[in-house]
């Protein structure tokens, strides 16, 4: 295909072009949709030459043309499971046996949590990545501290209080040993419960040839041994910061019919619970059976208050849209609404008996009218109401209320308008007002 045409300069022009591609990574992978041998463009041929990656044609043909791939629907499915299988190793341990025979494994996450990556701060000007470091300082002369020797832990266990300086930390971790996973003993697989399993998947383990030579071979021995008895392993999964019980149950090798891997052989590395976290606590509390007219009751309550579901329309939002539609059109009056959104109260009249039935079927005389908690004081107990009324209109009045310490009651405009009556200072705070006026009153 000369799409370019005998012009040297705009075949020069093309060939920079795909330079500059390449360097910056751009990738082209080009498809000829129409063939000296095809009269037009077939669908079928190039979607099989995508599925086979678009290998190239064999040698001997004359020129490029689409790859037919020779397989059927298995090797499409063979292809979608290779690519589903590819997963990231989660960690490298060793599974040490009885014996202290060890076997090089491979962790992978069979289920990990998806989170949102954090964001990034970059260069305005630039759009470039800012890198941050964080640097230590000695409050009292300004020296760097080293986080590894200059900086202690203080780590507070049950009462008491471990210190550890600088870089003890790190080295008590290192002497815990790397990862392992130590088999303690064998079951059978029926004794795995469902409730066992717990809900982050597990890991799933294969052998790890880089660590341990062989481990591929043992792994498959102690597997076909395990399948064979119907046993599992249980091992403790020892970290740099807990130990938890595992089931390693053993999985066969299975292949598809093109031989694709279907199943890989390994282990499921199951989390065990602890047997605190299966406790069954017992139940003091046995709800007392209704009895047959307390459900008939029920039942003819639940009839009665049945209505038909229709759709209403929010009050608030037609209110809101009215008002905007009439300042829009430049109206005077504003919309009337109606809200079928509040109880009906026909419907309450004509349930009346029936609720009295139901509460004299459940509850009989011990019945009593659920009452409503009133708000407590914003200062505590010591608070008291306001006076709902007016001010005290005569002497005696204010007489009867300091005898009564309620001047507390009155707001604290009231008792500014007592004091700028009887020449007493007006400013502060209204127990300072209170504690004025009923001296004043109490020494008249």
């Amino acid at each position: 295909d000369e799409q370019l045409g005998a012009s040297a300069e705009a075949k020069e022009v093309a060939m920079t072009k795909a330079s500059d591609m390449r360097d910056s990574e751009i990738r082209i992978e080009p498809f000829f949709l129409c063939p000296s041998d095809q009269p037009s463009f077939d669908t079928e041929a190039f979607w099989r030459a995508v599925i086979s990656n678009n290998r190239p044609a064999p040698e001997a043909a004359p020129e490029l043309a689409l790859t037919v791939c020779d397989r059927d629907a298995s090797a499409v499915q063979g292809l979608a499971r290779r690519a589903s299988a590819k997963m990231r190793a989660y960690t490298h341990v060793r599974l040490i046996l009885p014996g202290d025979q060890e076997i090089g494994l491979t962790l992978y996450k069979i289920v990990s949590k998806k989170t949102k990556p954090t964001a990034k701060k970059l260069v305005s000007a630039t759009n470039e990545e800012v890198k941050m470091q964080t640097r230590l300082l000695n409050a009292n002369d300004g020296q760097i501290l080293n986080p590894e020797f200059d900086i202690g832990h203080l780590v507070k266990v049950g009462d008491n209080v471990a210190i550890f300086e600088g870089g003890e930390k790190d080295q008590l971790t290192k002497a815990s040993g790397e990862k392992r996973v130590c088999v303690v003993g064998f079951k059978s697989r029926d004794r795995l419960k469902p409730y066992h399993v717990r809900g982050n998947g597990g890991y799933f383990a294969v052998p790890d040839e880089s660590s341990h030579t062989g481990s591929t071979a043992a792994c498959r021995a102690l597997i076909d041994v395990l399948l064979k008895r119907d046993k599992m392993a249980i091992a403790a999964y020892v970290n740099k910061q807990s130990v938890l019980m595992t089931a390693l149950v053993p999985q066969r090798e299975a292949l598809a019919d093109d031989g694709a891997v279907e199943l890989p052989f390994g282990f499921h590395v199951i989390p065990l619970p602890f047997s605190d976290d299966l406790r069954m606590p017992p139940l003091e509390y046995k709800p007392d059976e209704p009895s047959a007219e307390a459900v008939a009751s029920a039942g003819d309550l639940v009839s009665k208050m049945r209505v038909p579901y229709t759709l209403r329309k929010s009050p608030i939002l037609e209110c809101f849209y009215g008002c905007l539609e009439a300042y829009a059109l430049g109206e005077t009056s504003l919309p009337t609404v109606v809200d079928d959104t509040r109880p009906d109260e026909q419907l309450a009249l004509r349930c009346a008996g029936v609720v009295e039935s139901f509460k004299e079927a459940v509850f009989g005389d011990e019945y009593a009218e659920p009452t409503v908690a009133k708000r407590a004081a914003a200062s505590g107990d010591g608070a008291v109401k306001r006076l709902k009324t007016g001010p005290p209109e005569s002497p005696e009045d204010w007489r009867k209320l300091a005898d009564d310490d309620q001047l507390g009651r009155l707001t604290a405009d009231v008792l500014k308008e007592y004091c700028k009556a009887h020449d007493l200072k007006k400013t502060g705070k209204k127990d300072e007002l209170t504690a004025r006026v009923r001296e004043h009153i109490l020494n008249a």
